[in-house]
């Protein structure tokens, strides 16, 4: 089963569900999300994608070849998630320091907001030419939808409160959403009969 969604839903625990079930998923991170879109370059070289991440020993190898080790974690009350901070081993010596760190005294510090193996799986998997495709049939059949329904029939909040009544706003604005689809579908259906009609009317002529 293929699952996609945009980069708002983009975080470790989405992808370790998908991970865990067996599911085929494809989302992107913001970032990558905006790159997709061609709205924003290629990373920076020292960011923490460009960043070899090793599974096996927990840690990241740098650009220029310096190990980047596990430190300590915390929790992010304002995040609410886990985190998992790395220290850079070899930051002190380094020629690029200042392009890679903003800090004159401490080393590269990078953090970690869940499973980064899945992580680094998902954005490879999003940047291959499969994903990428995945990607663009999506933007073009549930990105309409969700663009009319929003803009055309003006559902930009839900009225009522709770999840059963949201769904049941929801559930009217897509049925709104097919009975248009249908009329225009079936207008154009008429319009090819009409027009096939013509045709071999003219031909028997």
């Amino acid at each position: 089963m293929v699952v996609t969604a945009d980069n708002g839903y983009h975080s470790s625990k989405n992808i370790d569900f998908l991970k865990q079930h067996n599911l085929d998923g494809y989302i992107p991170h913001e970032k990558l999300a905006s790159r997709m879109k061609k709205k924003e370059t290629k990373s920076k070289r020292f960011s923490k994608e460009n960043f070899e991440y090793n599974t096996k020993k927990d840690e990241f190898t740098c650009p220029n070849g310096e190990t980047v080790q596990f430190s300590y974690e915390y929790f992010d009350k304002h995040k609410g998630k886990q985190v998992r901070v790395y220290r850079g081993t070899g930051c002190g010596q380094c020629s690029d320091k200042k392009l890679c760190t903003k800090s004159n005294h401490k080393p590269k510090l990078i953090k970690c907001y869940g499973n980064e193996a899945n992580l680094r799986e998902m954005a490879e998997k999003m940047e291959s030419a499969e994903g990428q495709e995945v990607y663009r049939v999506r933007s073009k059949t549930v990105e309409r939808v969700f663009g009319h329904i929003k803009q055309n029939i003006g559902l930009r909040e839900f009225l009522t409160r709770g999840l059963e009544g949201g769904r049941t706003e929801f559930s009217l604005a897509c049925i709104a959403h097919n009975m248009k689809r249908i009329l225009k579908i079936k207008s154009q259906i008429k319009d090819i009969e009409a027009n096939t009609v013509e045709n071999r009317r003219h031909n028997h002529t």
